[in-house]
């Protein structure tokens, strides 16, 4: 597998002593069914922010693409690539990481080659997707407590012991964790996410905490893959925005909840961008409640509560969690009895 990077003539100046621009930040294991061999990528740095190109020979890359880091608290490997010409070439596969997301780019100047088995993106300084010590597991319990809310999240579900439940674009668990201590033994969890690498994350964390009562499945864009009529709850954290195909999504949805079932959909919307068009919001990782709301009625969902906001943007968070740049929702519908 060969990825190219490239230097923008824009950057030219900052390309020119490569050994102090080359910044070893990125490794990793974007292929995740291979064992991680890590890529060193160039981050080629100017004032006030960090600019990369990439053309990756892997089936969720475009061409050259002008990437930033992502702000989405649970995308761990996802870079933003903003239209430099206005022209997408790869809408994502992935919903719960956004992972995919690339743009043309032209003007090159420097063109680097590597060869290597598998990579991935993620910052070092990060802790790890999956933490595998009490340490990492408290911070990231405390994170998404400060940062989601989460045990009040987790309330709105009203699940109890033995419940089937589901989280849609688990990401890297933390959330099928908890749910799975809810449920108890006698309970079950469906962990489903499209991306690989975070399939590949669940299966680490039902490994390593010995989560008997969770079943990871791998979903497709438009079908979670989810048992008919089975399911007391389905939570969708962060994730419904990432929801290319969302009316056979809520259909698939609606179709495994039992009658009476409940959907969770909590998600980020500024009030200032609810006037613009669904794509334009999702480009920023939002999406107005207004608009999830419509989109359930058409489902045959019922709305039962909604809190906008339900943690208000927290604009001096910087560490890429989206509450530092967006108002936090969250949404409670059911499949009427």
């Amino acid at each position: 597998m060969i990825a190219m990077m490239a230097i923008a003539n824009d950057r030219a100046s900052a390309a020119a002593d490569l050994s102090a621009a080359v910044m070893p930040e990125r490794v990793g294991n974007l292929c995740s069914d291979v064992s991680a061999i890590a890529l060193k990528l160039a981050l080629i740095l100017s004032p006030g922010e960090k600019t990369i190109f990439v053309y990756a020979g892997d089936n969720r890359s475009g061409a050259g693409a002008r990437m930033t880091p992502c702000p989405n608290s649970d995308c761990r490997g996802c870079f933003l690539a903003p239209p430099l010409d206005g022209t997408m070439i790869d809408k994502s596969t992935t919903r719960g990481d956004c992972s995919g997301l690339f743009f043309w780019s032209r003007s090159f100047s420097l063109i680097v080659l590597v060869t290597t088995v598998s990579f991935s993106w993620a910052w070092q300084q990060q802790p790890p997707a999956v933490p595998l010590i009490p340490q990492d597991l408290d911070e990231e319990h405390q994170d998404r407590e400060r940062y989601q809310k989460a045990t009040d999240v987790l309330k709105t579900l009203e699940i109890s012991k033995g419940d089937w439940v589901a989280d849609v674009g688990a990401g890297n668990g933390y959330y099928v964790q908890r749910m799975a201590d809810l449920v108890g033994p006698t309970g079950k969890v469906f962990a489903e996410d499209v991306a690989d690498h975070a399939i590949e994350w669940l299966h680490q964390r039902v490994k390593a905490y010995n989560l008997h009562n969770v079943e990871v499945v791998k979903g497709a864009i438009d079908d979670p893959a989810l048992p008919a009529d089975s399911l007391a709850a389905v939570l969708v954290v962060n994730t419904y925005h990432h929801f290319q195909q969302y009316q056979p999504m809520l259909q698939q949805i609606f179709r495994a909840l039992r009658p009476g079932g409940r959907l969770v959909i909590a998600d980020y919307s500024l009030p200032a961008h609810r006037t613009e068009s669904r794509s334009d919001q999702i480009k920023n990782h939002e999406i107005d409640p207004g608009l999830a709301r419509a989109e359930l009625g058409r489902g045959g969902f019922q709305v039962v509560k909604c809190e906008d906001p339900f943690l208000k943007r927290m604009p001096e968070v910087s560490t890429g969690d989206r509450i530092g740049a967006a108002d936090m929702w969250i949404m409670v519908a059911v499949r009427p009895k």
